[in-house]
């Protein structure tokens, strides 16, 4: 169910205000980042257990030399496309029935006739979340360096 859908059940259930809003984030990036995750470990090589088993390996060295390392390309793609929907939701959150924030601001602007306005909010929001994917793309550079050598090719 698209997390969009669940406006109106949140706004029923917690009312217009912040945690309506935190609710319908919660929901919308949970699956993205769970479905990345779960796909990141499940598509790891078995060879690559097989290696930290004749080494001597136990099943915490697996996790922590082989899965979690294994698994954080798959992981970042799954935050970043939670970042695009949290992004998403925050804004029709707010257009519903916000007091403040940037939903808010670009609805007063549409019921004001103010393009500027809408156009500014826009503007703020796609700045914020371009910064935001930087972020998270500057993480994933250092915590996975040879996938960024990989990309370079």
């Amino acid at each position: 169910m698209p997390p969009i859908a669940w406006v109106s059940i949140s706004i029923l259930w917690f009312g217009v205000g912040e945690f309506s809003k935190i609710f319908i984030i919660a929901i919308g990036t949970f699956v993205p980042c769970l479905l990345n995750s779960y796909n990141g470990i499940r598509l790891i090589e078995e060879e690559l257990y097989d290696v930290i088993r004749v080494l001597g390996g136990n099943r915490k060295d697996e996790i922590i030399q082989v899965s979690f390392p294994a698994s954080f390309p798959a992981i970042f793609a799954g935050l970043q496309i939670s970042l695009s929907v949290a992004w998403t939701c925050l804004l029709a959150a707010e257009l519903m029935n916000a007091r403040d924030g940037m939903g808010f601001l670009i609805k007063r602007g549409m019921d004001t006739h103010q393009p500027a306005l809408v156009l500014g909010g826009m503007v703020l929001i796609a700045t914020m979340a371009w910064l935001n994917s930087l972020l998270i793309s500057f993480i994933e550079c250092r915590l996975c360096p040879w996938k960024h050598g990989i990309n370079n090719l």
